[in-house]
Parts: C-alpha cells; structure tokens; sequence
C-alpha cells in the first residue's frame, strides 16, 4: 500500500479518527477518518465512514466513502463504489477468479467484483 511506483494518496475529510472495536482485526490496511471496524478487514483501504460489521469479512478490497457493509458479509476482491449497502450475509467476489465477466470481458477477467455507487446488496 506504500509502495513507490503506484503510492495511494488521499484528502482527509473532517470526520472523527478511525475507529477498531475491541473483537475486530486490522491486517495490512488502510483506514479513512471516521471508519468503524467491528469485523475483519485485510489487505484492504477503507474510505471515510465505511462501517465494517461484527463478523464481516473484507479482503482484498476497495471500499468507496459511507459503504455500510452488514454482519456476516464476505468481500474477497471487491472495488464498492460510494454509499453502498451490503445486506447481512452477502457474499461477494469469492467466486472463480480465471472467469472473466460476462458483459465487460475486456474490463473485467482478473476475479475483480465492482459494485457501483449507491447499489444495495440484500441481506442473504
């Protein structure tokens, strides 16, 4: 996430510091101003105010600004897009990375999963 050849750079919102609960675990990431992390979240950079749930997983993933991701949810190689709902349970992007997606083939062939701004993702 530092690294010089591709270094991430971010303008920092006025919000509260970052806040990890006390059964959440943080490994390799980068957390925003006014997150809140009850889950887990790996290998990931957070925006401001992403609420990460008790029992959520996060891996490998990007998560736009106000992403409000439910308990229980597993992300593994997810770009969100900005205010975004992630329903209890959902699983998302833990499919088979060698397929590539069915309308953007071109774009879209690495295992990446892309949510757009404003979706919501039901609770499963």
């Amino acid at each position: 996430l530092y690294g010089d050849q591709w270094p991430i750079h971010t303008k920092s919102e006025e919000r509260p510091a970052a806040k990890v609960g006390s059964q959440a675990k943080v490994v390799n990431s980068m957390l925003s101003n006014g997150c809140i992390v009850r889950g887990m979240v790996t290998n990931s950079i957070l925006s401001p105010g992403v609420y990460v749930s008790p029992g959520a997983v996060v891996k490998d993933s990007v998560v736009m600004n106000d992403t409000w991701i439910g308990p229980g949810a597993l992300l593994d190689k997810v770009v969100i897009d900005k205010q975004v709902v992630i329903g209890a349970g959902a699983v998302v992007g833990t499919g088979d990375e060698s397929v590539a997606n069915e309308q953007m083939p071109d774009k879209l062939f690495a295992g990446i999963s892309v949510i757009g701004k404003n979706a919501y993702i039901p609770d499963r």
